[in-house]
């Protein structure tokens, strides 16, 4: 007998029992780093894979897109360093560093949690109907 199957519909894996909710890793990706610091700057690259590894336990149909936008942020921020550099190297060092410096750290921290913030809210929709389907197999 065939089942119907929508068409965003997670197909779980092996390890679905890991899968939690993306909104929740967001927000401890964001606080967490108040009290404690990951070595090897993880701040920035556990919160990402977090969100990849949490996206493909669940089977998500947009995974795909998730690891593009992971990509696409990757390639923006080094692209913001890159130019940031190429100003430091064209002025003042001194005067790099006393104004544009702010806005180096401002911009990275809001390219970082922009990617993230698309990430999870691409994430949200198969993750709703991977709970509604753990709580429909629970039920039964």
């Amino acid at each position: 007998m065939q089942t119907y199957q929508i068409i965003d519909e997670p197909k779980p894996r092996a390890y679905e029992n890991l899968v939690t909710d993306p909104l929740a890793i967001f927000f401890v990706c964001m606080f967490v780093p108040f009290l404690w610091m990951p070595p090897l700057l993880g701040k920035y690259w556990i919160p990402p894979l977090w969100l990849l590894l949490n996206s493909f336990f669940m089977g998500s149909p947009t995974f795909k897109k998730e690891v593009l936008i992971v990509a696409l942020g990757t390639i923006g921020l080094f692209a913001l360093f890159v130019g940031f550099g190429v100003l430091a190297d064209r002025t003042d060092q001194e005067l790099f560093t006393e104004q544009f410096a702010p806005y180096l750290r401002v911009l990275a921290q809001a390219g970082f949690f922009f990617t993230l913030y698309l990430i999870v809210t691409k994430q949200a929709g198969p993750y709703e109907i991977h709970k509604y389907l753990k709580e429909q197999a629970a039920n039964q």
